[in-house]
């Protein structure tokens, strides 16, 4: 065969089957854009975010100090300077962090709102020169040091991505709540803040997601005067010399303050948990798209084979004759795969176009969840060669067995064989196809349609499998939503019956809460109330988990455990002082057995001090809770550990009927208020962080449905070519064209209810076995099950067979062009 013939064969080849051919490529470049598009969206997001870091954070490291509530600034340097490697250390800043409540006051509507937020006191050093920790000033006045430093100027910069959320202008008179003291202070600005705290108030007991958290920053000095601590701080920011291990570094700091009476923990940039939270939430989107495209592929692979073999099944005549004519194995061989390698150039450069463009809108997605300041996207090859290469691999893998098929026939046997089907089937499979038949061909229509099923088998199964792949991971995509609907919904029920979550700076007496609730009623009627004492704490040792790998836990106990629907799974409820109740899922992936010992690290108050403890308790048994990492002690238990006596830091109230605004106005009038959160609420930051990943999800969605569309309409296509000279006689003998559509109809529908079968069990599969857990590690504190529910399924369900019936349309036009000559005339090729 030369060259010249195998181009001919290869150009009759693309004209006749032309629709097909459009179909494969768009399938084929629908999985290079998706890896293309994952490539620079993920690309841009992390050199931007590394950008915006390297720039604002440029410290190596932070001493926390705040578990102690802080430390004397005096007694914090002289003891930095005794360090033995203090002359490693290129810079350091001592600074004060508070976490507050800032109230402002809406301009256009003239109400009152509250938000959480920290305020940081910087020196006034830092922000003259910002060698550390460098703050970008966005928009208005930064920080500006009097000419008499001891001037208090009760000025603040805030972060520009809370400004942003809230609509705030400046300059703007707020009331910020530092726990016992209020003070009114003037924004002046906004900054791009290196804390970048956007999406989580730490702090929160109730492990609620906040888009609203505000970061604010003052001087130093006047902060320590505001909080009537003027020599406090908490926090040091270090900038280690080139050329040392930073981590070592810190660890041995860390030590060493600890030696000198100072309980701190060092925290390199690289472990900040907003920056472990940015890379993980990476690698979970990379992890998603690499699913995504991988399955498109798949379904590509499927689609290309189904088309080769139906050609191969076409030429077999032809191909005996060329072998008998000669020509070689390979010749053959290398015709087929001409096929689909130029299928897969074809795909190569759409992909090329859409990925780019899939890119740039999902970089909108990109600045939605991180607004940074001048975003700027740099030229990303590797997405591209990694798409080409996965297009020519897809496309060789498909074609390569149909190719080998071909070449490996026998002259004698593929000159003998009727090209029409692609199965004869023993006599078992003849008696199947009978009795499908008899039971369920009422009308001719219907016996046409399932005898063209049954009979090309390989073609209805690969329309059965891709279709069912389309349908499995749009029903599984959209399911995230549902499961982490659920997660919320179960959450409300087992917070129990109360109206506002009360929560205080710190424990209070439980005489001044009774206080606080007998002024509260003489506006408000209160139904019921109860309280609660809850700390973040540390899971240090227990089954897998050791001191250098502790983990977050959150110890809980209430004043009564009535209001609270708690379901013990295992063992019993603490009863005994050194028993606790743990979450079932989270004993489960930390190794964490029914009575085993475990040691927590929690804080213990000593009059004004705090200091830091190892308490060994003994495993209870398990509760089935929605948050994973809360822990259930026995009320007196938890005064003990916390050595607090007959105090609460959290108040839950049941009101008859009540007006938010003027119940929170009562509510923070009392200075020691941290927060206050109504159970009517509780769901609403969840849904508004869900709701940022719709414009990603209806991506997918409608990328799948296409596939599937895409899947159907070639299934229809190759299925009318094959039989163009059975109805090319059917017309001649006076059958109407719509009893022909109708038949073919028929079959499309078969075959996309049966791809809908497939996919619905593939979909709980995707969900359950690989979605449920990407979320379940970008959102870990909370326990997320697979749960579809029965309006998803419905609507899945009619989207996709409307989609099967409009794949069909293309046929009328279709048959129209059919050439009754041509249709009738015996010919092999």
């Amino acid at each position: 065969m030369t060259t010249n013939i195998l181009l001919k064969r290869l150009g009759r080849d693309l004209k006749r089957h032309k629709g097909q051919v459009i179909i494969l490529t768009l399938i084929l470049s629908f999985g290079g854009t998706a890896w293309i598009g994952m490539g620079l969206m993920l690309g841009w997001r992390e050199d931007n975010i590394n950008h915006f870091y390297q720039t604002t954070n440029l410290d190596d490291g932070l001493i926390d100090l705040s578990e102690t509530g802080g430390v004397d600034a005096s007694l914090l340097l002289s003891t930095l300077e005794n360090f033995s490697k203090y002359d490693q250390m290129q810079t350091f800043s001592i600074r004060l962090r508070i976490s507050l409540t800032y109230e402002m006051v809406d301009s256009s509507s003239d109400t009152k709102n509250y938000y959480r937020g920290y305020l940081y006191g910087l020196q006034d050093s830092l922000i003259l020169d910002g060698d550390i920790d460098t703050l970008l000033s966005n928009q208005g006045d930064f920080l500006k040091i009097p000419t008499n430093s001891s001037e208090i100027t009760n000025k603040i910069v805030l972060n520009q991505m809370f400004m942003d959320e809230i609509d705030l202008q400046f300059p703007q008179e707020v009331l910020a709540h530092l726990g016992a003291q209020n003070k009114y202070v003037n924004v002046v600005g906004s900054v791009n803040s290196p804390e970048w705290v956007t999406t989580m108030d730490p702090e929160s007991t109730s492990l609620g997601l906040s888009r609203n958290f505000a970061i604010g920053y003052c001087r130093l000095s006047e902060l320590q005067t505001w909080i009537g601590r003027p020599t406090l701080v908490n926090e040091v920011v270090i900038i280690w010399k080139e050329g040392f291990n930073t981590d070592e570094m810190g660890n041995e700091l860390e030590s060493y303050l600890k030696s000198q009476s100072i309980d701190g923990t060092y925290e390199s940039r690289m472990e900040h948990p907003v920056y472990i939270m940015i890379e993980e939430d990476i690698e979970t989107d990379r992890q998603l798209f690499t699913f995504l495209a991988a399955f498109v592929f798949l379904v590509a692979i499927f689609a290309i084979q189904i088309s080769l073999n139906r050609i191969i099944t076409q030429q077999r005549r032809e191909i005996g004759i060329s072998l008998s004519l000669g020509d070689t194995k390979g010749k053959i061989l290398l015709q087929f795969l001409s096929y689909s390698g130029l299928i897969s150039i074809f795909s190569i450069v759409f992909s090329l176009v859409g990925g780019w463009f899939f890119g740039q809108s999902m970089d909108v997605i990109n600045q939605q969840f991180y607004p940074l300041p001048n975003w700027e996207n740099m030229i990303i090859t590797q997405p591209f060669y990694e798409a080409w290469l996965l297009c020519l691999g897809a496309a060789f893998i498909s074609s390569i067995i149909p190719a080998v098929r071909a070449s490996n026939l026998l002259p004698i046997q593929a000159m003998r064989s009727d090209p029409s089907v692609d199965a004869k089937g023993g006599s078992e499979r003849k008696i199947f196809s009978r009795v499908i038949i008899a039971i369920f061909g009422f009308t001719m229509t219907i016996k046409m349609g399932l005898r063209n099923i049954l009979r090309s088998r390989k073609r209805s199964l690969g329309a059965i499998i891709g279709f069912g792949l389309s349908i499995g991971l749009v029903l599984g995509t959209i399911g995230v939503f549902s499961c982490l609907d659920n997660a919320v919904e179960i959450q409300k029920n087992e917070m129990g019956q109360w109206d506002a979550k009360v929560e205080f700076a710190f424990p209070i007496p439980l005489a001044m809460i009774d206080h606080e609730l007998e002024e509260i009623k003489e506006n408000f009627t209160i139904t019921s109330n109860f309280t609660s004492l809850s700390y973040f704490s540390s899971l240090q040792e227990g089954g897998d988990i050791t001191p250098e790998e502790d983990q977050l836990i959150q110890v809980t106990s209430y004043s009564t455990f009535q209001q609270i629907p708690i379901t013990v799974t295992e063992g019993h409820f603490p009863s005994a002082a050194d028993e606790l109740l743990i979450s079932a899922r989270f004993a489960e992936e930390q190794g964490i057995s029914l009575g085993e010992e475990i040691t927590i690290e929690h804080i213990q108050f000593n009059g004004t001090e705090i200091n830091i403890k190892n308490t060994s308790l003994t495993v209870a048994g398990f509760h089935s809770m929605g948050i994973k990492i809360i822990t259930y002690f026995e009320w007196e238990t938890m005064q003990d550990l916390f050595n607090l006596k007959d105090s609460a830091n959290v108040l839950y109230l049941s009101l008859d009927s009540y007006n938010r605004t003027e119940l929170l106005d009562e509510l923070y009038a009392n200075p020691y208020m941290k927060s206050v959160n109504f159970q009517e609420q509780l769901g609403d930051e969840f849904r508004a962080v869900f709701n940022d990943f719709t414009g990603l999800m209806d991506m997918i969605r409608y990328l799948c449905y296409a596939v599937g569309l895409g899947v159907i309409t070639l299934t229809s296509m190759i299925s009318r070519y094959e039989r163009e000279r059975e109805i090319g006689t059917m017309v001649t003998l006076g059958c109407p064209n719509y009893k022909i559509f109708n038949q073919m109809l028929f079959e499309g529908v078969i075959l996309s209810l049966l791809g809908i079968v497939f996919g619905c069990g593939l979909a709980w599969v995707i969900l359950d076995g690989i979605l449920v857990p990407l979320m379940a590690n970008m959102f870990d504190v909370i326990v997320i099950n697979a749960f579809i529910p029965v309006n998803l399924w419905i609507n899945t369900i009619i989207t996709a067979l409307g989609l099967s019936v409009a794949s069909q349309f293309p046929l009328i036009w279709q048959l129209k062009k059919i050439n009754l000559v041509k249709a009738t005339k015996i010919r092999d090729f």
